[in-house]
C-alpha cells in the first residue's frame, strides 16, 4: 500500500511496493523494473520510491488484480495468462512478426499507444509501459526437423494467442505460466515449450529440454504491461507523473529490448554449455510452418473485430509497418 509522508500530493514522499514473480537475476527485473524504479526515484527527486515485496503478492496470472485492488502498487502483468480478459493484445503477439527483441519491444509500445491504449482495456490501473519480451522459439526433448515432428507433442502454450499456433502445428497446447514450465517439463507432463531463448537460463529450460529450434521471424511475441495502481498514480503530483512518464512508455521498451538481446545470448550459451542441440529451422520447415499457420492470421483478425476492433486489418497492417520502420532504424544504427 502507498505510504504518504505528508498530506499534500505535491510534496509527498511516497513508497510503492513492486510485486515480482520473476526469478532473481532476471533481466526483466534487473534491467527493466529495477532500473526503472531507480529512474523514478531520480526524476521525482526522491518523492516516489519503489521497493520490492519480499515475495510475490498473489500468483503470476493474478498480477493485474493485485495492482488494481491495491495489494501492491506496481507489477508486471502478462495479459496472455488470463484468457478472455485482455485478448486484444494478441494482435501484437502473432507468429512471424519479428525475431528481434530490440525491434519487438519498441514496436509493441508504439502499437499499444496508438491503437490499444484508447480502448482502456486495463481499466483500474495506469499502464506505465507496454512491450513484448524475447521472441518465442521452440524448446523440446526431441529434435524438430520436419513439421510432422510436432504431431502429438504436449507443448506449453505461454499465451492465449499461441493456443491456435500449437494446434495448427498438430501439437497439443497446455497453457501454463512460465514459472510452472520447469516442473512440468522435469516431470514429463510436457514434451516441450514455446518460450523466449533467454528462458534457457532464466527459467532453467536448458536443464529439462535438449533441443532448441529457432524459427526465422519467431512463433510469437509475449506482451507485458508495467502497471501502476490507479489511486497510487493519481495520488502523486502532476509534475511527478510527467517525470515518470518521461522514463516510461517507449523509452522504457526500447532500452529493455536492447537488454533482452544480451539475455538471449546468455540463453544460447546456456544451451550450448549443457550440451543441448541448437538448430535453425530449414527453409522447408519454415515454409511448412507458415503454410500450417496461414489460416490463423485471418481467424485472428475476425476475432479482433468481434472484440470491438472494427478496423483490425488497418491495425495489423500498421503494426507491420511499425516493425519494418524500426527494423530499418536498427539497420541504420539508430
Amino acid at each position: 500500500m502507498a505510504v504518504c509522508a505528508t498530506a499534500h500530493a505535491a510534496s509527498a514522499q511516497v513508497t510503492w511496493t513492486y510485486s515480482s514473480w520473476l526469478p532473481a537475476g532476471h533481466r526483466l527485473n534487473d534491467d527493466g523494473v529495477f532500473a526503472w524504479a531507480s529512474d523514478v526515484e531520480r526524476v521525482t527527486e526522491g518523492r516516489v520510491k519503489i521497493v520490492t515485496a519480499p515475495k510475490t503478492v498473489g500468483t503470476a496470472p493474478a498480477q493485474f488484480d493485485v495492482v488494481r485492488d491495491g495489494l501492491a502498487e506496481v507489477a508486471l502483468v502478462v495479459p496472455g495468462y488470463t484468457p478472455g480478459r485482455f485478448d486484444l493484445v494478441t494482435i501484437g503477439e502473432g507468429p512471424f512478426i519479428t525475431d528481434r527483441s530490440d525491434v519487438g519491444a519498441q514496436a509493441f509500445s508504439r502499437l499499444y499507444s496508438k491503437w490499444l491504449a484508447p480502448l482502456n482495456m486495463f481499466e483500474g490501473v495506469h499502464v506505465a509501459a507496454a512491450f513484448v519480451t524475447s521472441p518465442g522459439q521452440v524448446f523440446t526433448k526431441r529434435p524438430i526437423t520436419t513439421i510432422e515432428d510436432f504431431k502429438g507433442l504436449k507443448l506449453r502454450s505461454p499465451l492465449v494467442g499461441t493456443l491456435a499456433t500449437i494446434e495448427a502445428l498438430g501439437a497439443v497446447p497446455v497453457q501454463k505460466s512460465v514459472s510452472e514450465s520447469y516442473e512440468l517439463l522435469a516431470a514429463g507432463t510436457l514434451d516441450g515449450s514455446l518460450a523466449g531463448i533467454e528462458q534457457a537460463k532464466s527459467f532453467h529450460l536448458a536443464d529439462v529440454t535438449s533441443n532448441l529450434t529457432i524459427i526465422p521471424g519467431a512463433l510469437y511475441n509475449s506482451s507485458l504491461v508495467l502497471a501502476i495502481n490507479k489511486s497510487a498514480w493519481e495520488g502523486i503530483s502532476q509534475k511527478d507523473r510527467d517525470a515518470i512518464d518521461s522514463i516510461s512508455g517507449e523509452y522504457f521498451a526500447k532500452n529493455l529490448g536492447k537488454s533482452l538481446l544480451v539475455s538471449e545470448k546468455e540463453g544460447l550459451d546456456e544451451m550450448a554449455a549443457k550440451g543441448n542441440a541448437i538448430s535453425h529451422a530449414s527453409p522447408e520447415l519454415t515454409a511448412a510452418i507458415k503454410a500450417a499457420l496461414a489460416s490463423t492470421k485471418q481467424a485472428a483478425i475476425e476475432k479482433y473485430k468481434k472484440l470491438g476492433l472494427a478496423n483490425a486489418e488497418e491495425v495489423v497492417a500498421d503494426y507491420e509497418k511499425i516493425v519494418a520502420d524500426i527494423e530499418a532504424d536498427r539497420a541504420a544504427g539508430k
